[in-house]
C-alpha cells in the first residue's frame, strides 16, 4: 500500500503541470463552434462597420474557414476582396477576387469583382509611382501592376460593357495610358542624365511603339532625337526629328 502511495505522489508533478496548462490554455470560442453562418457574417458586420479591417479579415477568414460553401462563404469573399483592398493587401485581394471569379461564373457580382480587380492594381500602381518618385534609379521601376490594371479594366469593358462600373473604368484607363508612358519618359530622362544614350534612345523607342498616343509623346521624340545625335546617328536623328515636326511643328520648341 505505501508503494503504490509512493507510486502516485511520483507522478503528482506531471498531473498539476497538466491541470496547470490545461487551465492556462484558452478556451476554444464558442463563437465558431455555436454560430450560425448569419450570425458569423453579422458579426463580421460590425467591424467592416466601424472600418477595423483587420478584425473583419480575421472574422470572415474564420466564416469561410467553417462555411465554405453557400451564401455567405461568397459574401465573406467579396467583403474579403474589400478588406484585403482597403488594408492595401493587394496579393490577398487579388487572390480572393480570382477565387471568387473561378467558382462563381456568372455570379450577378462578377462585374464588381473584376472592376475591383483593376482597381487594386490601379491603386498599388499609384502608390508605387509617387513612392518611386524619389527612387534614385527609375530604371528598376516596376510597371507591371498598372499594366495589370489596364488589362483588367480592357477585360471588364468586353465582358460586361453595360455595367456601372464601366464609366469609371474608361477614365482609370486613360489616366493610367498617360500615367505609364510618364514612367517610361521619366526612365529616358535617367539613362540621358547618365549620358546613357543607347539605352535612352531604346527605351524613348519603346514608349513611342507602347504608348503612340500618349501626351508625352513630343518630349520622347525629342530625347530620342537628341539621343541618336549623341550617338553619332544623324540619319536616325533626322528620321525623329522630321517625325516630330510633321505630328508636332506647330507646337512651340
Amino acid at each position: 500500500m505505501p508503494h503504490k502511495f509512493i507510486t502516485r505522489l511520483r507522478h503528482l508533478p506531471l498531473l498539476l503541470i497538466v491541470l496547470s496548462l490545461i487551465a492556462c490554455a484558452p478556451a476554444t470560442p464558442r463563437d465558431d463552434i455555436s454560430r450560425s453562418p448569419q450570425q458569423m457574417y453579422e458579426h463580421a458586420q460590425e467591424a467592416l462597420e466601424t472600418a477595423n479591417w483587420p478584425t473583419a479579415i480575421d472574422r470572415l477568414n474564420a466564416l469561410e474557414a467553417r462555411y465554405p460553401f453557400g451564401a455567405y462563404a461568397r459574401r465573406a469573399q467579396l467583403e474579403l476582396i474589400r478588406s484585403h483592398h482597403q488594408m492595401q493587401q493587394w496579393d490577398a485581394a487579388l487572390s480572393t477576387a480570382d477565387r471568387f471569379l473561378n467558382e462563381n461564373p456568372g455570379h450577378p457580382d462578377s462585374a464588381w469583382v473584376q472592376y475591383m480587380r483593376g482597381l487594386v492594381q490601379f491603386d498599388r500602381t499609384v502608390r508605387f509611382m509617387e513612392r518611386s518618385r524619389w527612387q534614385l534609379d527609375r530604371s528598376a521601376m516596376d510597371a507591371e501592376p498598372g499594366r495589370g490594371a489596364f488589362q483588367d479594366f480592357t477585360l471588364l469593358l468586353r465582358r460586361y460593357p453595360d455595367s456601372e462600373y464601366a464609366a469609371d473604368a474608361r477614365q482609370r484607363m486613360i489616366y493610367l495610358y498617360n500615367r505609364l508612358a510618364r514612367h517610361e519618359l521619366g526612365v529616358v530622362e535617367y539613362y540621358i542624365e547618365r549620358e546613357a544614350w543607347l539605352a535612352a534612345a531604346n527605351r524613348a523607342s519603346e514608349l513611342i511603339a507602347r504608348y503612340p498616343e500618349a501626351t508625352v509623346l513630343p518630349q520622347a521624340l525629342r530625347l530620342m532625337e537628341a539621343s541618336y545625335r549623341e550617338l553619332g546617328l544623324s540619319e536616325l536623328a533626322e528620321d525623329t526629328r522630321r517625325v516630330y515636326e510633321a505630328s508636332f511643328g506647330h507646337r512651340a520648341p
